[in-house]
This record gives C-alpha cells, sequence and structure tokens, in this order.
C-alpha cells in the first residue's frame, strides 16, 4: 500500500513536535505527502486541500462539522445492508483464500 497524503487536523503540540522530529527521516517525497495543521497553522491547509472539501470549521465550504456528520450516518444507514453483505462477502473471498493457502502449503 502506498501513502498517497496524510493530512492531520487540530494536532496537540507534542504530536506536532514528535511530527518535526519524524519528519527529519522522511525522503523529500513523504514530506510533501504529510501535512500537520494546528489552529494556528489551519489558513495554510487551503493551499494543500480544495476549500469545497473541508467543512467551515476548517475554512471550508462543505458545511459544518455537524452537518457532514449527520449527512454520513444517514448515507450510512440508509446503505446499511449493502455494507454489511459486501462486507461478508469480503471475509467469504478472504476466509476461502486463507484455506486455500493453508491447503497449498499441506501439499
Amino acid at each position: 500500500m502506498r501513502i498517497q497524503l496524510i493530512n492531520m487536523f487540530n494536532a496537540p503540540l507534542i504530536f506536532n513536535i514528535t511530527a518535526r522530529i519524524l519528519r527529519s527521516f522522511m525522503t523529500e517525497k513523504l514530506k510533501n505527502r504529510f501535512n500537520v495543521y494546528s489552529d494556528s497553522t489551519m489558513h495554510n491547509c487551503l493551499k494543500d486541500i480544495p476549500a469545497n472539501i473541508l467543512p467551515v470549521e476548517c475554512g471550508g465550504t462543505d458545511g459544518t462539522i455537524q452537518e457532514l456528520t449527520e449527512y454520513w450516518k444517514k448515507l450510512i444507514e440508509e446503505n446499511r445492508d449493502s455494507l454489511l453483505n459486501e462486507n461478508a462477502l469480503r471475509m467469504r473471498k478472504m476466509t476461502k483464500s486463507l484455506q486455500n493457502s493453508r491447503i497449498n502449503k499441506k501439499y
């Protein structure tokens, strides 16, 4: 799995300090994909993230956190059955794959 982008919002001060230390060990490519935003640097996130996908509290235009939370809860509840079926299907495939790998190891 490849890390495409990590954005952390409202990170505590200790995490900002830890992130700065960790950045010194990262490649330049990974540094560009890793962003930590505190209250004082929140305005910088608009350089990296389109405003239309951020909540109003983070300087965006996509509604409040409360509105977005209600929207996603409703969407998940409406699609509950299909999500559960999809999860069950994945579990069956994974179980079958594990069983096949055990059989292949025996022979």
